[in-house]
């Protein structure tokens, strides 16, 4: 399961983003009772504007860093620590 990356106040309250917050960490509370991995993207992108667009959109460089976190992540859960080698699958081509 992966959290909701954001940024950025909400000037309407019934946007999603009022919501988000009790989103991902209702996505944690699921994942944790049914044993299911979360990557957590939310705590890894707060607060960092330079990877976004806008308050809920990645640039360029935020869907790069979000793709090896959630690649690296998944090569863990498939080998455990002997992913090392798996994880260059994960890195930027050349």
């Amino acid at each position: 399961m992966l959290t909701r990356p954001f940024i950025g106040p909400s000037p309407n309250e019934w946007w999603w983003k009022n919501f988000a917050p009790v989103y991902n960490a209702v996505t944690q509370e699921i994942a944790q009772g049914n044993d299911v991995p979360v990557i957590d993207l939310y705590t890894v992108f707060e607060g960092k504007k330079d990877y976004f667009v806008d308050e809920s959109h990645f640039n360029r460089a935020g869907h790069r860093l979000a793709a090896r976190m959630i690649c690296e992540d998944i090569m863990s859960l498939l080998y455990g620590s002997s992913a090392g080698p798996q994880r260059n699958a994960c890195a930027e081509p050349g």
